[in-house]
This record gives C-alpha cells, sequence and structure tokens, in this order.
C-alpha cells in the first residue's frame, strides 16, 4: 500500500516558467535595482510603515519555527521544561501582538506601554520563577537558561535593544552550554534542545538588529491607546483559555481614537537591510538575488505570480503569505526554509536543505536535487498543511521524477491505562 499523490505532476506551465528563470541571461541584479528604484521614490514614511507590517510577520515566524522544533524535544526532556518553554513561546506571541500594535497607535508613555503588556510581563515573572522551584534536577542548565531568556523579552521597553540583548545573551548561552557538555553522552534531545535555543536567541537578536536598532517604532498618525481597566475575575491563564477570536493585546488595551487614515497602497520592494534580503508585494514579477555571504537570509512576503532564484548560499529562506510563486534556491541553505500562509508555492532546492518547515499552507511542491538526494536527510516539518509533495529524481541515469505526498491523515488510539498511538493513514 502506497500513498497518491495528492496533487498532480507540476503543469508544463510552471515548469517552464522555472526552468526560464534558470535559462535567463543574468544582468544580475538588473532586475533587483529595477524594483529597488521604484520602491525608493516612495515617500519615507511609506517605507516604514511597510517595516513595521514585515516586522510582525517576521518575528511570528521565528516564533513559529522555535514552537514547531523546541517545544517537542522539550516535552521529550522534562514535563517541567515543557510546561515552561510552553509559557515562553506564549511570553513571544505575545510580544509579537504588542509589535503588531504599535503599527497602528502612537507611542505610549512608559508607564502606559507596561500596563498594556502586563500580561507579557506576568508570563515573564512566571518562567522566572521556576528558578527557585526546580534546583537539583537534571534539566536545570535548560530552565536556568530559560529564566535568562524571559528577561531578554524586556527589550521592547528600552531605546537601545540590540546592546541590550548583546549583554543578556551571555547568561542565557553560559547555561546552554552547561546543558550540552552535561547531557551529550546521556540524553541526546537535550543537545539538540540547547543548540535550537540559542540558534533562536541569535536570530531574535538579528531581527532587532534589522526592524528595531533603535526600540519599537510606533506610529506617530496612529490611534492614541491607553490600559484598560483591570478585571480581578480574569487572570493570564484564563485569558490563553478563553474561546474567544480576539488577540491577547487587543484585551489589554482600548482605542481612545476610532478613526483611521486611509491604509496606503501595498509598494513593492526588494532590497538588502543588513544581512537580510526583503522581497515583498511583488506581482508577475521575476527576480534574481545574488548573495555574496553565506549567512545572509532571505524574506519573501506577500508576492503572487512571481518566479525569484537566489543566486548562492544563505543561511535561511522565509515564504509568507504568496500565492502562486515559484523559488528556486541555487544553492542550498544552512540552516532552514519556512514557508507559511501560503498556496500554490513550488519550492525547488538544488542542494542541501538541512530542514522545511510548511505552516498553515496548501499546494506546495517541494523540488528537491540530485545533491540535496544524496546529502544528510533533509527533514520536512508541516503543520495545518493540505497537499504537499516532495519531489525527487529517482535515479541519475533518467529523468524519471519520483513523487512522495506527505500523509494529511492522522489515526489515533487511546489504550487502556491512557497510553495513545498515533501512526499516519494510507491509501492504497
Amino acid at each position: 500500500m502506497t500513498d497518491t499523490p495528492n496533487t498532480t505532476t507540476a503543469t508544463t506551465a510552471t515548469t517552464a516558467a522555472m526552468a526560464g528563470i534558470n535559462a535567463a541571461e543574468p544582468a544580475v541584479g538588473g532586475c533587483i535595482e529595477g524594483v529597488c528604484c521604484e520602491a525608493k521614490q516612495v515617500q519615507e514614511g511609506e517605507e516604514e510603515e511597510g517595516a513595521i507590517c514585515e516586522a510582525q510577520a517576521e518575528l511570528e515566524c521565528l516564533i513559529m519555527h522555535l514552537e514547531l522544533l523546541e517545544i517537542p524535544l522539550a516535552e521529550q526532556i522534562s514535563p517541567i521544561l515543557h510546561t515552561q518553554m510552553s509559557e515562553f513561546v506564549l511570553a513571544c506571541k505575545l510580544e509579537a501582538e504588542f509589535i503588531g500594535l504599535a503599527a497602528t497607535a502612537q507611542k505610549p508613555t512608559d508607564q502606559c506601554a507596561r500596563e498594556i503588556a502586563k500580561p507579557l510581563l506576568l508570563c515573564i515573572e512566571r518562567i522566572v520563577g521556576y528558578r527557585n522551584r526546580c534546583r537539583g534536577v537534571f534539566e536545570l542548565p535548560c530552565i536556568l537558561s530559560l529564566c535568562e531568556a524571559a528577561l531578554c523579552l524586556n527589550w521592547i521597553f528600552v531605546e537601545t535593544p540590540v546592546s541590550f540583548l548583546e549583554d543578556m545573551f551571555p547568561g542565557t548561552e553560559y547555561y546552554t552550554n552547561r546543558a550540552i557538555v552535561q547531557s551529550r553522552d546521556k540524553d541526546p534531545a537535550m543537545v539538540e534542545w540547547a543548540n535550537g535555543f540559542t540558534s533562536f536567541l541569535r536570530e531574535l537578536t538579528d531581527y532587532v538588529r534589522l526592524f528595531h536598532p533603535t526600540g519599537v517604532t510606533w506610529n506617530p498618525e496612529g490611534d492614541v491607546i491607553t490600559p484598560a481597566p483591570e478585571e480581578p475575575s480574569e487572570a493570564c491563564t484564563d485569558e490563553r483559555n478563553s474561546t474567544e477570536h480576539e488577540s491577547a493585546s487587543s484585551r489589554v488595551y482600548k482605542f481612545k481614537a476610532i478613526d483611521r487614515t486611509p491604509s496606503k497602497p501595498t509598494i513593492p520592494r526588494c532590497e538588502k537591510k543588513g544581512r537580510k534580503w526583503i522581497v515583498e508585494n511583488q506581482n508577475a514579477t521575476e527576480l534574481r538575488i545574488f548573495s555574496t555571504n553565506q549567512n545572509e537570509n532571505v524574506s519573501i512576503f506577500s508576492c503572487k505570480d512571481s518566479n525569484i532564484l537566489v543566486e548562492n548560499k544563505v543561511h535561511t529562506v522565509s515564504i509568507g503569505k504568496c500565492t502562486n510563486c515559484a523559488v528556486i534556491v541555487q544553492q542550498g541553505v544552512l540552516s532552514s526554509v519556512d514557508i507559511y500562509d501560503s498556496s500554490s508555492i513550488q519550492l525547488q532546492i538544488k542542494k542541501k536543505a538541512p530542514s522545511i518547515l510548511v505552516d498553515r499552507s496548501s499546494c506546495v511542491t517541494l523540488w528537491l536535487g540530485e545533491e540535496a538526494r544524496e546529502a544528510a536527510p533533509t527533514e520536512i516539518t508541516t503543520c495545518v498543511s493540505s497537499s504537499v509533495n516532495i519531489s525527487i529524481p529517482n535515479s541519475y541515469i533518467t529523468e524519471e521524477v519520483l513523487e512522495l505526498p506527505i500523509p494529511e491523515q492522522v489515526r489515533s488510539i487511546v489504550f487502556q491505562g491512557g497510553k495513545l498511538f498515533s501512526e499516519c493513514v494510507k491509501h492504497s
């Protein structure tokens, strides 16, 4: 019994589009320069607004990757670490919503900002509280590293967040290194968790350096906000279990002014900021990105009907809120490729890609080249996604392509004693 592909083989038109971007003559950067010139003609205020929207999306992408990879590892290590790690992810999500609020509101006073972020501060307090409650357990270095990392989330309240994080980071890294040394020959899951968590904190520092070098950016033309009155019957824990479909931030502030200025048109962008290439709002465009450093990241956001070629090896590639796009990564990636909130995506990786994440997406085809097939295993994680297929060459001699569908259905059985067994459902 074998799985049948969820979607049919890529159409001739799509294949031709992906092949055409490879065959096109370079004028490397020519197309990019044209788009950049367009973007740079807009007013400075419009550019900042786009950056704020992108800032929230990028942070949510980092959090999603952290949640999908680190939470399962923490659960393997111990229930205590799993609970604390879940609290940390919640705190990060509250922080992302705080940044989203800043895109639509004027800067409040420091006291008001802390009142608005009170659920976040309560989460940080709970995470740090594990320091004194879990003495003597084997996973103590991991717990202490989370305590230190939770304090790093206070960067949203300072004017020099980059230096703040650089000063705080060594404390967390000290404990993750202790966890690695302590469990190197005893618990591989703890080693993997510590390495992954350290990587997240470094990516968070790079994110803040790129989007918030002088602190969280507020909207001077936005609404005036004030903290909502406290309700004694509600606690942060009750809010997490609420069935209402409102965000955590919307429960801790109210608008004094409800009139908003009309939204400005989206502006195509293709530019490099620091170590990140930002490609967004492209429509029916063909682009080439020529990276000069393998530690650079590529963020592709809100694009439609476009073909994008990444020439050289990069650290990560992020594809978010895109429709009907083809992305070719010519030389592979060092870390991961993330696809989220997208549909009809063709991703071709010719060389190594250690990790691929597909979240809340549909109709995704992952083309892995011969080198990717023979290199170290490629780990593919899917979450709330459908019609995800992997295409790999079946042999070096023929041009036959092997299609491997990612299972969508999971069958779970509860046995006596409360044990749960889950397996993928296969169709003949």
